[in-house]
């Protein structure tokens, strides 16, 4: 949200967030200006930071954006899947 509201000169941004069977899934998407994600994720270190923490709990980030046409950013991080407790009485 702070790049978008910061970079993106949008006029709009949505965010939706829902569970998926194996962790939840996050979307923000604007109808900024856009960018070239492939030059611009190694200059800064917002996008990086958010990729390695993603990938260190086994999450992944996925930018779609390209100059003109606004940007939208899923993240995704896995939950761990709880065992069923039993109990005997």
């Amino acid at each position: 949200m702070q790049n978008a509201l910061k970079h993106s000169v949008a006029r709009h941004v949505s965010v939706e967030l829902r569970g998926t069977g194996d962790g939840v899934t996050l979307v923000i998407a604007d109808d900024g200006i856009g960018f070239d994600a492939d030059q611009e994720l190694g200059k800064g270190l917002g996008l990086i930071s958010m990729v390695e923490r993603l990938e260190s709990i086994g999450g992944k980030l996925t930018i779609r954006s390209k100059p003109g046409a606004g940007t939208t950013l899923e993240i995704h991080a896995p939950l761990p899947v709880a065992e069923a407790s039993q109990h005997v009485g």
